[in-house]
């Protein structure tokens, strides 16, 4: 079992997806850390898995849909292919920050009893506790992306639903 899942759901923008997934490739790499694996799920395109395969790598999987999945059925699939204790939902227009995710990786190692990891899209806060302050009160832009989950803990709630919302 692999310790990450980055799992990517896609509405027909291949070239934004390869660039997602290169992407965090590269973010890792960065990072040092190799117990990841991604998964695409791409629909409502041709099939890319041939095409990008040498772009993307072996760390990623991509799922090809030919037919229109929206972002929570996606997400779905996604889960259920994943072989990870932890799961990070991402978009492929999201921008991730390299620091971050070395940040996130230590979290997960360091810290194997926690469920959930919120962090947010800002760079820099004065305090943690202004961070916390901001997602409780949800003044933080709330995203599925902000939050890194133990697989355990999905496995207890139902799934995404399959109404159209992309970043929730």
């Amino acid at each position: 079992m692999t310790a990450l899942s980055i799992i990517i759901p896609s509405y027909n923008r291949k070239a934004q997806l390869t660039r997602s997934i290169v992407s965090l490739i590269d973010i890792m790499k960065s990072a040092a850390f190799d117990d990841y694996e991604i998964i695409a799920v791409n629909s409502g395109a041709e099939n890319i898995s041939v095409e990008y395969s040498q772009a993307v790598g072996e760390k990623a999987q991509i799922c090809n849909f030919t037919g229109r999945m929206y972002p929570g059925i996606a997400r779905n699939v996604g889960l259920e292919r994943s072989k990870s204790n932890w799961i990070w939902f991402v978009d492929d227009d999201d921008t991730i920050d390299a620091e971050k995710v070395k940040a996130l990786i230590e979290l997960i190692w360091k810290n194997p009893e926690i469920d959930v990891i919120a962090h947010s899209l800002k760079f820099k806060y004065e305090d943690r506790d202004s961070l916390i302050k901001n997602v409780f009160l949800f003044k933080e832009k709330q995203e599925v992306f902000n939050y890194v989950f133990q697989r355990r803990l999905l496995d207890k709630v139902n799934k995404f639903s399959d109404g159209v919302h992309e970043d929730i």
